[in-house]
């Protein structure tokens, strides 16, 4: 008679569990934890022009909001003239 390894937690053999069970209950629980993982990680932002910790609003000199609209009206002027259609997106 060959003999099968198992493993028991009791001596007299009531509670038995096969080797491939284990295996695959370990493999499954390491598999659900790297996802979990993945999934915390992917959803942080570490961008750093959305980084506000305070929720505080932003504040931007008013020389520099002309020269960003300025800049969003020269965009649109050269892609207008080459034809290209276009929706500028700025701010969140």
């Amino acid at each position: 008679m060959p003999f099968k390894r198992r493993f028991s937690l009791y001596q007299n053999g009531a509670f038995t569990v096969r080797p491939g069970v284990i295996r695959t209950s370990v493999i499954f629980l390491l598999v659900v934890v790297i996802a979990v993982i993945y999934y915390q990680l992917n959803m942080r932002n570490y961008a750093w022009y959305n980084t506000n910790p305070k929720n505080e609003p932003c504040v931007t000199p008013e020389k520099e909001m002309r020269d960003l609209l300025s800049l969003a009206e020269d965009v649109h002027v050269v892609l207008t003239k080459m034809g290209i259609n276009h929706f500028l997106v700025y701010g969140r």
